[in-house]
Order: structure tokens, then C-alpha cells, then sequence
């Protein structure tokens, strides 16, 4: 087993212990600390489970090597984006520590002067219904049941 291999899966591990922290604590994104680096990709990883799961880009500069999360393989897929190793990638992103282990976590990778958006501002995963969206669609899904009780 790969040191990130068996890092993550600690992460895995601890993730029902880190559950009862506070939000507060547990906040993955933090714009104030955002950093943009062009860097090697290494290697590609998927962890599927767990508070990190999601596609993990080894990263290398000149000087450091990163893990850099990305988001589910289905929402890369279905924005066109693929990795390989060897091709260098512009990357913003805000770092996290959890479990002696820092991660980078994405809003936005480029390459091939395209640019894949993972999260908004503040860490918003796009792959995810907006709060507004979620409240229209649970709103909507409330009116088709009325619907067909009738």
C-alpha cells in the first residue's frame, strides 16, 4: 500500500469519529486561503468512500507534491474532463488538513486552455443541487404527489 493510499484510507477510517465535530470545524473550503499552482499530474486516484471520495490528483511542482481533490468521476465525465499522467494543469483551490494529511481542495482545474468549475466561491460543489434548487424540486415533488392523490 502506496504512504497516500494508506493516509486516505485512515481519513477513510476516522471519518465516523470526525462526524460529531462542528461545522464550523469540518468546513472543507476556505476562499480566505485559496492558492492557484500550475503543476505535473502524477498519478490519479479514486477513493470512493468517506468524507474525501472522489477523484485524487497527485500533483508535483517544482518544489512540493500536493493530493488535490477533485469531485465524483461521474461529474468529470459528464463535463468532458479526463486526466493522464504527465500533462500540467492549472489549479485553484484551498487547502485542508485532516489527519496529519493536506489535501487541496479544487474549485477550478485548466488544461488545454479549457477550465473545469468543481466548486463556486465559497465551496459549493457543482455537482450538487444549489439549496434554492433543492427547495424548488422538494416544492415540485410535493405538488406532483398532491397531484396524483387526488
Amino acid at each position: 500500500m502506496t504512504k497516500l493510499s494508506a493516509t486516505l484510507f485512515a481519513l477513510l477510517a476516522a471519518g465516523p469519529i470526525l462526524a460529531g465535530q462542528t461545522d464550523h470545524s469540518m468546513r472543507m473550503y476556505d476562499a480566505a486561503n485559496e492558492v492557484k499552482i500550475t503543476a505535473t499530474v502524477d498519478s490519479i486516484t479514486e477513493v470512493s468512500s468517506g468524507m474525501m471520495a472522489g477523484i485524487h490528483l497527485t500533483l508535483r511542482t517544482a518544489d512540493q507534491t500536493k493530493d488535490a481533490l477533485l469531485g465524483p468521476e461521474k461529474f468529470l465525465t459528464e463535463k468532458g474532463f479526463s486526466f493522464v499522467r504527465g500533462e500540467t494543469v492549472d489549479v485553484t483551490g484551498s487547502s485542508m488538513t485532516m489527519g496529519g494529511m493536506t489535501t487541496l481542495i479544487v474549485r477550478e482545474i485548466a488544461k488545454g486552455g479549457r477550465t473545469l468549475v468543481l466548486r463556486d466561491k465559497e465551496g459549493a460543489p457543482a455537482w450538487q443541487p444549489k439549496e434554492s434548487d433543492q427547495s424548488a424540486m422538494n416544492c415540485c415533488d410535493r405538488m406532483k404527489n398532491m397531484n396524483h392523490q387526488h
